[in-house]
């Protein structure tokens, strides 16, 4: 019977266990054999440190009995009782005779001998040998009196008391007794004799003696302290006195057996355990040669399988005709129809692809051997749906001929319908579905390489909103888009089938049309766009109404590129917001030159800053009541190499497009504030700033910096401003005029009168003063209706403590109705035209004589 699949693993994996399990089982019983002989080793270790301690106990006690039994022999001793146990102490007796004399140093190596009195007075003392004068409490450190009082105690049954105490920083053991006789005489107590008391040192040659006799090497004392010592040690303690260690070291058979014992085991558990590791290794390896076959074909089956239900492909197979004969479960699911529905039917039924694609593949076959080819085909789903997919196809050979073809379907729909949306997206704008900028250029490229004198005229038309900032602005870049979107769609109705409208970006738009054969039919398509934007917008609950700039550009045959074509259509937008807004204007080849002669002018205008080809111009301004000059208005002008000497509006405007307005303003402040230090300090002058600084956060520390530079005090300098400059941003103008205030400069509101002038904006914002357009002096006789605005105008100022200037003041007759009026100030050509800076200077002197 043959084996099955799982009795052929289990054959590999019984092998692994096995050499497993002998595995663990041999480390087992080693590490109990090595922890079994590190046990042995261990207490023989401890055997050895507990015999030591009770050979050091031995020694100690040894000593303590021999000295204690001398110690009775001299102190219970009736001549001793009679000679030293008496004051005074017969020293003839005692130390002369060495009846407790210098032998006692000799013979028993005591350091101290001590005879106390009943009142712990020191009456004898032998120290080293030698009579001393030291009395036996400095001589002992510690508290002798419970050594005293235990000697007493011991004394009633002749026994001897000691404790142990430190001499000089020495252990030492103290013993005493007392000095008694025999027999006590009548009415005499024990506490009336007096006490023997023996000084033994344990210093180290003692104690190496001690440990020579007893084998403990290197024996040795120390203060006992609470912790732990490391054995092998004793503690000598008493009831009294210092307690100290006595230690030593001791040898460690335990130790010295691994030494030998150990080596020997471990090169023999290697021995065995490599031994072991061969044998099984061996085992291991024929058991997994026993597997590879049945593991290959599990392992090929298992692949076939995998592949057959892979995500989204399925397998299939025909005979040579095509007749379909297998097809695999995943078909199914992927396909969503019963496998067999088409089981026996055409392969070219169920799936289209190119006949001749597949034959040319199949002879390649034939040539190459069975390699895989991949078609690309479409089929329908059982939910009627068009599915994009990949087909691999190999031929299947039976005695060298081919008897079918067998292969998989790769779903690519999803594939194909992300890149058709990515496509989509590069070539459209993502917030309108308009064409973009990448669609536009292509398209324009088409155009342009087939555009010949016999095709239709074709038209580029470039648009821009007019007041779409302001919706950003105040409602929100939400609204915005939404007004962009409904743009868009407008200008989709405006168009006709094969023209094209393009996002540019923000609110800019390109159309290109054809088939407009009349200059009026271009006229009615612009016309119609205008309308399409003019028109309502209506955002939630906000109305919006905008405008459209249109610049056109017929497409000729000198176009040659898209970059052209667009330029030229932003010339003509340019044109058309210059003449306006809200109208189209069609290019025309004036036009380039004056954007040429602009961009001339703005390369000068550069050079002119880098190498101040600028100078300043005085126009006096001076006290109506009394006629007296009070300050002047500085006035820029440019000597062009070239074109001669040019007024400021022929450049300041293109300064203020291209930013060179702020430089140029620098140099104006710094120059005007200078040559103001020249003139009497009573006298202002005074500074025309462009709207364009607003936009810039530094305005207010350039003009600090300016009169830093200069010296010149701050009431000195007037700032003069136009209304336009409060229409864009109020809130930020008026932070900024606060911040100038706090400076300390005037401010003046410029051409009062002319644009959206508010008795609010006056009330709101801190000006000091107000300058009267010159187009209502022009025109200003008694008892018209300029005098009454004039006069308006200046009862304005008064209730609002402002100056009142009047400014173009051409002839006396102006200037005496402006006194009637009680005008502040006034300046015009009648008083004095703009001069220079050594004709002002010199004006100021003969206006002060």
């Amino acid at each position: 019977m043959p084996e099955t699949k799982d009795q052929k693993i289990n054959r590999s994996q019984i092998a692994k266990k096995f050499v497993l399990n002998f595995t663990l089982l041999a480390i087992a019983m080693f590490s109990l054999a090595v922890i079994a002989l590190l046990w042995f080793a261990h207490q023989q270790n401890v055997h050895q440190v507990n015999h030591s301690q009770k050979d050091a106990q031995h020694a100690i006690n040894s000593d303590i009995e021999k000295l204690s039994t001398a110690l009775k022999d001299y102190a219970f001793w009736d001549d001793a009782y009679q000679y030293a146990g008496r004051s005074p102490v017969d020293l003839d007796w005692a130390f002369n005779r060495d009846n407790i004399g210098p032998s006692l140093y000799a013979n028993y190596s005591l350091e101290g001998v001590f005879i106390l009195g009943d009142n712990m007075q020191t009456r004898y003392a032998i120290v080293n040998g030698a009579i001393s004068h030291i009395k036996a409490d400095e001589f002992i450190s510690g508290d002798i009196k419970k050594l005293y009082a235990e000697a007493l105690n011991q004394g009633k049954d002749e026994k001897t008391a000691h404790g142990f105490f430190l001499v000089k920083g020495a252990p030492a053991i103290v013993y005493a007794a007392l000095i008694k006789p025999n027999k006590l005489a009548a009415g005499e107590t024990l506490e009336k004799l007096s006490i023997l008391i023996f000084v033994d040192v344990l210093d180290p040659a003692k104690l190496h003696k001690i440990g020579q006799d007893f084998e403990l090497q290197d024996l040795h004392a120390d203060v006992f302290d609470n912790q732990q010592a490391t054995p092998p040690f004793i503690i000598l303690k008493s009831d009294f006195g210092k307690p100290f260690y006595l230690l030593w070291t001791t040898s460690k058979p335990g130790d010295d057996l691994l030494k030998v014992v150990l080596p020997l085991f471990l090169i023999t558990a290697t021995i065995f355990g490599l031994f072991i590791f061969l044998l099984l290794r061996r085992a291991v390896l024929v058991a997994s040669v026993l597997d590879e076959s049945q593991a290959a074909l599990a392992s090929s089956e298992e692949r076939f399988r995998a592949v057959a239900e892979a995500a989204s492909d399925w397998i299939w197979e025909t005979d040579r005709d095509g007749i379909i004969l297998y097809l695999s479960e995943r078909f199914k699911t992927v396909v969503q129809v019963p496998t067999e529905f088409w089981i026996g039917k055409k392969f070219t039924d169920l799936i289209r692809y190119s006949a001749a694609d597949f034959k040319d593949k199949m002879l390649e076959d034939t040539h190459n051997g069975p390699d895989r080819k991949i078609l690309s085909g479409e089929y329908i789903d059982g939910l009627g749906r068009s599915r994009y997919c990949n087909i691999s196809v190999r031929p299947v050979f039976l005695k060298n001929k081919i008897k079918g073809y067998r292969g998989t379907v790769s779903d690519i729909t999803a594939e194909i319908e992300a890149k058709a949306r990515i496509e989509h997206m590069s070539q459209h704008d993502s917030l309108t579905g308009l064409a973009n900028r990448n669609y536009l250029h292509s398209y324009l490229i088409e155009k342009l390489n087939g555009n010949t004198s016999c095709s239709p005229p074709m038209y580029v038309l470039s648009l821009d909103l007019d007041r779409f900032k302001p919706v950003n602005d105040t409602l929100g870049h939400s609204a915005g888009d939404a007004v962009l979107c409904e743009v868009a769609s407008r200008l989709n109705k405006c168009i006709r089938e094969n023209d094209l409208v393009a996002r540019l970006g923000g609110d800019e738009f390109l159309i290109v049309t054809q088939n407009l054969l009349e200059q009026q039919d271009i006229a009615n398509f612009c016309s119609r766009i205008c309308a399409a934007v003019n028109n309502i917008f209506v955002i939630g609950e906000h109305e919006i109404s905008l405008g459209v700039s249109i610049g056109v550009v017929f497409v000729s045959d000198n176009a040659t590129t898209v970059e052209e074509l667009i330029r030229l259509a932003d010339i003509a937008l340019y044109e058309a917001k210059s003449a306006g807004r809200n109208n189209w204007q069609v290019y025309a080849e004036e036009m380039n030159e004056r954007v040429q002669q602009k961009r001339k002018l703005e390369t000068d205008l550069r050079a002119a800053i880098r190498y101040q080809e600028f100078f300043l111009e005085f126009q006096p301004r001076f006290q109506i009541d009394d006629n007296t000059l009070c300050g002047a208005e500085a006035l820029i002008r440019w000597n062009h190499p070239v074109n001669g000497r040019l007024e400021p509006d022929s450049f300041i405007p293109i300064a203020e497009q291209t930013g060179l307005i702020v430089p140029l303003s620098d140099w104006v402040l710094d120059k005007a504030c200078k040559t103001a230090l020249t003139w009497p300090e009573t006298m202002f002058v005074s500074i025309n700033l462009s709207p364009s600084e607003f936009e810039r956060g530094d305005i207010v520390s350039r003009i600090g910096a300016a009169l830093t530079n200069s010296g010149l005090a701050p009431h000195r300098l007037e700032l003069e401003i136009t209304e336009s400059v409060l229409l864009d941003d109020a809130a930020k103008v008026l932070d900024i005029m606060s911040s100038l205030k706090k400076i300390g400069v005037r401010l003046s509101m410029d051409d009062f009168g002319t644009g959206y002038s508010s008795l609010s904006y006056l009330r709101t914002f801190p000006f000091d003063g107000i300058k009267i357009d010159k187009s209502f002096i022009a025109d200003f006789v008694e008892y018209d209706t300029s005098h009454a605005i004039i006069e308006s105008i200046v009862g304005l100022g008064r209730a609002l403590s402002m100056t009142v200037t009047a400014e173009g003041v051409e002839n006396v007759n102006q200037l005496n109705q402006l006194h009637k009026v009680k005008c502040d100030q006034a300046q015009g050509y009648f008083l004095g035209r703009p001069m220079s800076e050594r004709q002002f200077f010199d004006s100021c002197i003969t206006d002060r004589q």
